[in-house]
């Protein structure tokens, strides 16, 4: 009977200590709203960045399956401005300029501008809404959403520290997880009716997750996966798009070249979408 005592006191004190080691460990874990606000702080301080990444997607909706695989590289400046590449399924060159957006699409030889009104230096820039608003677009958006991590945020999470191999490097990470409620887009500048339709959606059916993996020390966002549901009456019901973004490598202050910023139809260009 006395070695029985003793043993629950041993386990009730094992389970006590336990506790409270736990308790340390997490009360020395950063708070995961304030790790957001520094990768903001991170990537809006930044005066000109490049990245290379790639994303895998998925899309699922009525009448709708894909999946698809997209390498992405981006430079911008702090005025808002920046150039991006991708290949693929979905290759295109897409270039803000400061005022205006520039879409160049190489396998149908076609391009088209849309204006932003030259908002380039506000909280959530013109073309920078959409992905302020929306988070994760297909791997590149999400680089500029980052600089709006903070904003609709319904839910944040420290989930665990994991190490990612970057660029030959092992990088330390916090893992954090985030639910998103609906974005505000009535802002958005979208060009025409037409466009403002298609972009419409019951909010009441919008819901975003996302994932992502932050460097320590620096505050970067080396991997995100994600996943966003809604529906959209222009494809028909609900949708839901799946994707994870992996970053080769993320620079900051690079010295990039002035015509970065710059589209210049080329005479092969011609096939001009004058309303897109």
């Amino acid at each position: 009977m006395q070695a029985t005592r003793v043993a629950v006191k041993a386990l009730v004190m094992l389970f006590v200590t336990a506790g409270f080691a736990v308790a340390q460990t997490v009360a020395g874990q950063p708070d995961a709203q304030d790790l957001l606000s520094s990768v903001e702080q991170t990537y809006r301080a930044m005066t000109t960045y490049s990245a290379k990444s790639t994303a895998a997607v998925e899309m699922n909706g009525t009448n709708m399956q894909s999946k698809m695989e997209i390498p992405t590289t981006i430079a911008g400046d702090s005025s808002g401005r920046y150039r991006m590449e991708t290949k693929g399924m979905v290759g295109m060159v897409v270039v803000f300029d400061g005022a205006d957006v520039w879409f160049y699409t190489p396998q149908d030889n076609k391009y088209f501008k849309r204006s932003v009104g030259g908002q380039a230096s506000s909280a959530a820039p013109g073309a920078d809404a959409i992905a302020a608003g929306m988070g994760a677009g297909f791997g590149a958006s999400s680089f500029a959403s980052y600089k709006h991590l903070t904003g609709n945020v319904k839910d944040a999470k420290l989930l665990r520290s994991e190490t990612l191999h970057i660029g030959g490097s092992d990088v330390q990470c916090w893992v954090i997880s985030v639910e998103y409620g609906a974005p505000d887009l009535s802002s958005v500048q979208t060009g025409s009716e037409q466009n403002s339709s298609a972009m419409s959606f019951d909010p009441s059916t919008f819901s975003l997750a996302r994932t992502l993996w932050v460097d320590k020390d620096r505050y970067l966002v080396y991997r995100e996966d994600s996943t966003t549901k809604m529906t959209l009456p222009a494809l028909g019901g609900p949708t839901e798009t799946s994707q994870s973004v992996k970053y080769e490598s993320v620079t900051v202050d690079p010295p990039l070249p002035e015509d970065t910023f710059t589209f210049t139809p080329l005479p092969e260009r011609l096939k001009w979408i004058s309303k897109a």
